[in-house]
């Protein structure tokens, strides 16, 4: 299967810039153990503030969505998705295990919790959560809602971090295919195509949908946005951003990774972690079986 890329967002985490300063931190964490120690200098004043309300929050507002869960694997130097030629998931590795056990730590530590509204943004612009995971599309959305509660505070989107302090940034999104049908039906589908790819319409589809330039023409035309909201902070990324490996079996094993992330939160022991692990890589091997999909 061959397709041409239309849209990529990027998975990154949302960062209160203003509220860090105030902890006496003057730059977004790149290590994980700069994130840690951010998340939980920020739980902590919450925890310890005179608004009885903000007990329990502070940090991280958690996500078990698979591209975080990944974006965490990869942070720890894992790569579970199958070599070239093989249809294997491989979770039964080092990595997948500290990755993993990151989300734990940060539990034990109270340096994470979890929302009970279905969107993060009251509660970031309110400093319930120092950081949350987040796409380029929730860019505008957090802006409205900061000014909405007239927050003055200054956020920005970063990079997860990582153990070398190389920023993880995973890009996804739409692509074009074209369905197997009459010759001239697919033709007609190729000129439709031809004419989307052009740099004027991917340039036109960006800026409708918040979308990684696609191209370096299209990158030069969104160059004269650089100093403008959010492409102040989405054209930088363009260079780091790397896509999510996308082999047809991962729409089936993406959810079993973010069901394993799910689980880690509410084991009753630690140590029970690597049976997490065995579990997904069972799993995972099983829907990647030949005739699964």
């Amino acid at each position: 299967r061959l397709s041409i890329p239309a849209t990529r967002t990027a998975h990154g985490l949302i960062y209160n810039q203003t509220w860090a300063g105030e902890l006496g931190f003057d730059r977004p964490p790149m290590t994980i153990e700069a994130f840690r120690e951010q998340v939980c200098a920020a739980a902590k004043v919450n925890n310890t503030s005179n608004q009885p309300r903000k007990y329990g929050t502070g940090g991280w507002l958690v996500s078990t969505e698979p591209e975080t869960a990944l974006s965490w694997l990869a942070a720890f130097g894992a790569d579970p998705f199958p070599a070239e030629g093989e249809t294997t998931y491989h979770f039964d590795q080092p990595q997948v295990a500290e990755g993993l056990s990151f989300y734990r730590r940060l539990q034990q530590d109270g340096c994470l919790w979890e929302g009970m509204t279905p969107t993060p943004y009251d509660y970031f612009a309110e400093r319930f959560a120092l950081i949350y995971s987040g796409t380029l599309q929730d860019l505008p959305l957090q802006a409205h809602v900061q000014k909405r509660l007239e927050s003055e505070d200054q956020w920005v989107f970063i990079p997860y971090p990582s153990e070398s302090g190389e920023g993880i940034v995973f890009a996804q999104g739409e692509a074009y295919a074209i369905l197997n049908s009459l010759p001239e039906e697919q033709l007609a589908a190729w000129l439709v195509l031809r004419w989307l790819s052009l740099p004027e319409q991917q340039t036109r589809l960006a800026l409708a949908d918040l979308s990684l330039p696609m191209g370096a023409e299209s990158q030069k035309a969104l160059s004269s946005r650089q100093n403008d909201f959010p492409w102040s902070v989405i054209l930088p990324l363009a260079a780091e951003a790397r896509p999510v490996p996308n082999p047809a079996s991962w729409a089936l094993v993406q959810s079993v990774l973010q069901d394993a992330a799910w689980q880690v939160l509410r084991l009753p022991d630690g140590g029970q972690i690597e049976q997490v692990i065995a579990d997904l890589e069972a799993m995972s091997q099983e829907l990647t079986q030949p005739g699964t999909e």
